[in-house]
């Protein structure tokens, strides 16, 4: 039997890096989503028989286009989880020139549908960092919806979060979705932010 969870997002990320009275916050915002603008990795499934699309989606966002991810799962045992990272080439910050970051603010516009029957499905937004090759993500829980077809909740909602530190975000593997334990430097080379999407079928999650 088939199964899929299907959501489309718009993004909207802000990172402030709050470098000192004399210069203003850095705001970095994505209100289409524009597939061309971001660098993917390939997708990976922990189990042969699911797997995980990225697209553009014009017409299904807050404001126009979004970006729609499918994870696919067929006879996946419980356990299997799916997941890409999209990196926004444009959405740079260097420390070096612009300052330490002491923290960040973040949201997103999520709208999750899914063929799954339950509730209590889980649900977050995975912020991510990518700087000299390393992957770090921060996983910002959002509001749990029940399957099919919520309807205690429709349509967009925003997941955020204020005041993100260095600590906050965890290394990660992008090809496995295995975590790590090293953290950013805040103070040091250019990061590049994005976003990282797991779906899950262990515990019911779209993660």
């Amino acid at each position: 039997m088939k199964r899929f969870l299907r959501y489309g997002l718009a993004c909207l990320i802000s990172a402030a890096a709050s470098i000192g009275p004399a210069m203003a916050d850095v705001i970095l915002t994505d209100s289409t989503f524009n597939l061309a603008n971001y660098t993917t990795t390939a997708p990976f499934s922990s189990n042969a028989t699911a797997s995980l699309a990225v697209t553009q989606c014009p017409s299904c966002g807050v404001s126009g286009s979004a970006l729609q991810t499918v994870a696919t799962f067929n006879s996946s045992p419980s356990g299997t989880l799916v997941g890409e990272t999209l990196i926004n080439n444009a959405f740079s910050y260097n420390p070096q020139t612009l300052g330490a970051i002491t923290s960040i603010d973040t949201s997103v516009a999520k709208n999750i549908f899914t063929t799954l029957t339950g509730t209590g499905f889980g649900n977050s937004f995975r912020l991510t960092i990518e700087q000299n090759g390393v992957f770090y993500q921060d996983a910002i829980a959002g509001l749990p919806f029940n399957g099919p077809n919520d309807a205690t909740h429709p349509g967009y909602a925003l997941i955020s979060a204020t005041g993100l530190l260095a600590t906050n975000f965890i290394s990660f593997d992008p090809a496995t979705g295995a975590t790590g334990s090293l953290n950013p430097n805040f103070a040091g080379t250019t990061l590049l932010f994005g976003l990282t999407q797991n779906t899950g079928t262990s515990g019911r999650q779209v993660r």
